[in-house]
């Protein structure tokens, strides 16, 4: 499912997938809210669909998300999204 929430007061595209494990962000995004990682290093491998494996190697934990009127705080992966800002997971 897709949808709209907002990051920092700023309206961005999402999409939800329960079936996910992590959460990820794109790299334009990061750099658009000027987000500061929590962890730098070899933190997640993940498969693409093309068979090839890269590895998320920043961590942004707890970066306030707002759905309606809730604010959740989100941990997310730096990654590679071309067509979303936030991908969540279940995490």
């Amino acid at each position: 499912m897709t949808g709209t929430i907002s990051i920092k007061t700023q309206p961005v595209d999402v999409l939800f997938n329960s079936d996910a494990m992590y959460s990820s962000i794109s790299i334009k995004l990061v750099e658009a809210l000027r987000l500061v990682p929590t962890s730098r290093h070899s933190l997640l491998p993940v498969a693409l669909p093309n068979g090839k494996r890269v590895r998320c190697d920043e961590l942004y934990n707890d970066w306030p998300t707002q759905i309606d009127v809730h604010v959740l705080l989100s941990d997310s992966y730096k990654f590679s999204l071309t067509d979303i800002d936030v991908f969540l997971g279940m995490d």
